[in-house]
């Protein structure tokens, strides 16, 4: 059984000790054949810096590295190209003349490595330095500060040129925004950080003769750096069809690839209780599925989350791995500085030049959050021919995630464990039929937010609903595919029953009673609960109707069968901080 290469991200250390790796060979060929720029945007933790290193091994002609694998047996030839690899991930970001002096260290280290002169006056090769003076003005040894990174990164890039033969020297740049992101939180610092990197990344565009294959990788697509707007013909993959699998595990390479080790964790898990002992690998894997799939970049094609699926593998127990691993510093800040409120939660009808950019100045969340990882592009409604995208929750893990997300923007500690504390009774009163009970630790829930956020839409509350649920650990579906249209939120509980939750808003006192009945009449006319309908199980259904920002009128109504008598019940929230509670006759 092959090792799990979690936090492996050397392609000559993974293959050197028999880690377990998914073949992306193919599209890698694909892509050195054409010899042009290109740039990929996947969110943290998801393999960019492994797919940056198998192109290293391929462009140095590493052919041994790659026995068994698809470009082994390929008409691919094998030439070396000088390669200069950069990560920006660990760049210091305190201070301008920190960012320059880091990446000038790192463009040093390249350099004697390849025991390039550091004195362009005295060159090791006078050809060299005549070929590179007469070639480009800029490029005149005398005219190069070499305390300076920008002209660092230029006599780089022909130094390497004409050491191999004037050979194109292929540029792999890896996390290319981390210094923007990391001080996304002060403007003013980013925006000095920004226009350093414009003046680094415009080497690549003054150097275009020179260079050969260039990829780029980053969390974000930032439209105001200059490779994007410089840069000729950069081909952006993001949303590229043909690559939406170049990062992560597809169903099938889960399937080809894991099932030593499903086997192994179906008995660990059962000797330590977190399955039944009657559970098989088939409904694992439908588990693992559920935590860890669902990210899709082209709204066809899934992929398993790599670091949540190994990090599952390594301890046996379904949890947020991937949030748990660090979220990034750069959006909670944004989210705080900005204000930014709960319109992430829903995200529909972008194009694709909208999901491929971000301005940082004047940012849409939709994107933001898509880029992150946080929304990923609907598979059971797949871009239109305009190219409209419908973004949703990749999966459990995701929503289970956005609670903690918010609480981690202002509450300490002990608040985030009292509000655990409120979201599991939310969920307990709601599966034991309690309505007082379930009125009350809503009512709490719910005070946690401040007046001020509220927002009379219905999205609003359905995130609030959201965010008590993923807290509370409860699998639950939002804005769900059915016949009849969409559903607000579906949830299972463990005996098997299903709820289906519609919210309305209501714009004036006496629309309550009106929009209660439409809500379940939106139910009824559209037959939502067909596609719950099962042995033995009950179909609920809850309405909320909710009235203005500051006085909040929910309408509880819980049905005893779908297809029964329904039994009445209402309350009203006057804010987030009182409650009074009655009950109608059915």
């Amino acid at each position: 059984m092959k090792l799990l290469p979690k936090g492996v991200a050397s392609f000559p250390a993974l293959r050197y000790k028999d880690f377990l790796y998914a073949d992306k060979t193919r599209l890698l060929y694909e892509l050195v054949n054409l010899q042009q720029p290109f740039f990929l945007s996947r969110p943290r933790r998801f393999g960019k810096s492994l797919t940056v290193s198998v192109l290293k091994a391929i462009l140095e002609g590493r052919r041994e590295l790659f026995k068994g694998l698809w470009i082994d047996s390929s008409d691919y030839d094998w030439r070396p190209y000088p390669v200069i690899h950069l990560s920006l991930s660990s760049i210091k970001t305190d201070s301008l003349d920190s960012v320059n002096k880091s990446l000038l260290s790192r463009l040093q280290l390249i350099a004697l490595r390849e025991k390039l002169s550091f004195n362009l006056a005295t060159p090791d090769n006078e050809t060299s330095q005549d070929n590179v003076a007469s070639s480009n003005n800029k490029a005149n040894p005398n005219d190069l500060n070499l305390d300076d990174p920008v002209d660092f990164f230029q006599y780089l890039i022909y130094g390497l040129f004409y050491k191999y033969n004037q050979s194109p020297v292929a540029i792999l740049i890896d996390e290319y925004d981390a210094p923007i992101l990391s001080e996304i939180a002060q403007p003013e610092l980013a925006d000095q950080i920004r226009k350093v990197l414009k003046k680094f990344y415009g080497v690549l565009k003054d150097s275009e003769e020179y260079r050969g294959f260039t990829f780029i990788t980053g969390v974000t697509k930032f439209t105001k750096t200059s490779i994007f707007s410089d840069l000729n013909n950069l081909e952006d993959l993001t949303v590229n069809d043909d690559y939406s699998s170049i990062c992560g595990f597809t169903i099938d390479e889960f399937d080809s690839l894991f099932q030593d080790h499903l086997a192994q964790a179906l008995i660990k898990m059962k000797s330590k209780g977190r399955l039944e002992p009657a559970a098989t690998v088939a409904d694992l894997r439908g588990k693992i599925l559920e935590w860890y799939d669902g990210y899709s970049w082209d709204g066809v094609t899934r992929v398993l989350n790599p670091w949540s699926l190994l990090s599952f593998f390594y301890k046996a127990r379904f949890s947020n791995f991937w949030f748990e691993s660090g979220t990034p510093t750069f959006l909670v800040d944004l989210i705080r500085a900005r204000r930014m409120d709960l319109n992430f939660f829903r995200a529909d009808n972008f194009i694709s030049e909208e999901l491929n950019n971000v301005d940082v100045d004047n940012f849409e969340p939709g994107p933001l959050m898509f880029q992150t990882g946080y929304l990923t592009i609907r598979t059971d409604a797949p871009p239109d021919e305009d190219d409209n995208y419908n973004l949703v929750f990749p999966n459990l893990e995701v929503k289970a995630s956005l609670a903690p997300l918010l609480l981690s923007l202002k509450k300490p500690l002990k608040d985030q464990l009292l509000m655990k504390r409120q979201a599991l009774a939310v969920k307990a009163c709601l599966f034991q039929r309690d309505v007082s009970g379930f009125q009350s630790a809503f009512e709490s829930f719910i005070a946690n937010f401040p007046y001020q956020i509220h927002q009379a839409r219905e999205f609003f509350y359905q995130a609030l609903f959201i965010s008590a649920m993923a807290l509370a650990d409860q699998y639950f579906e939002s804005e769900l595919s059915v016949a009849g249209g969409r559903i607000d939120l579906h949830l299972k509980e463990p005996r098997g029953d299903d709820y289906v939750i519609e919210i309305k808003i209501r714009e004036a006192e006496e629309d309550l009673e009106k929009k209660t009945q439409e809500a379940f009449d939106h139910k009824e006319t559209r037959k939502y609960h067909l596609k719950f309908q099962g042995a033995g199980n009950q179909i609920w259904k809850i309405a909320l109707v909710i009235g203005g920002a500051r006085d909040i009128n929910i309408r509880f109504e819980l049905a005893s069968n779908w297809l029964l008598t329904r039994d009445n019940i209402f309350f009203t929230v006057k804010g987030p901080a009182k409650v009074a509670a009655s009950k109608t006759p059915a």
